[in-house]
């Protein structure tokens, strides 16, 4: 079996399980239970992959090319909707909608990330960003996004 075909079997199998997730989360829009522990969950994940990028940063060369953009990206929406959060708390009327274009491009970049990226444990961790992007859109759609502060 040719190596980029062996590569892009486990991209897929890895992507799949968040890829799922993603789709039943964006098209059914079901309510997300334990809201403030998820957001807190996902802020943390943002402080981790500002942590990740820093740390690759010198492996650039060895990355995948949409790796680092795809980790700023997921920083950049997830900033994106606590920004958009505390909005909320002040015009009630602008909800998330406006948002889902952009998680959806980041979402994208991703997934395109994952497939352009030869380091199986790199992979691992952007399905995972997938699955918290995912969460604040389908937290977002359904208005249930509190915020720690």
């Amino acid at each position: 079996m040719p190596s980029h075909l062996k590569s892009a079997l486990i991209t897929l199998l890895i992507l799949s399980p968040s890829l799922l997730l993603g789709i039943f989360l964006i098209g059914d829009r079901p309510p997300v239970p334990y809201a403030y522990f998820v957001s807190c969950t996902i802020l943390l994940l943002a402080a981790i992959d500002f942590a990740t990028v820093v740390f690759i940063e010198q492996y650039r060369r060895r990355l995948g090319a949409l790796t680092i953009p795809a980790f700023l990206g997921t920083i950049f929406i997830i900033l994106m909707f606590v920004i958009a959060a505390s909005l909320n708390r002040f015009f009630e009327h602008l909800g998330y909608g406006y948002m889902t274009p952009f998680a959806f491009a980041a979402l994208l970049l991703v997934y395109a990330a994952a497939f352009r990226e030869k380091n199986i444990a790199l992979k691992c961790y952007l399905s995972l960003n997938s699955i918290a992007l995912a969460l604040l859109w389908a937290m977002g759609t359904s208005d249930k996004i509190t915020m720690p502060f």
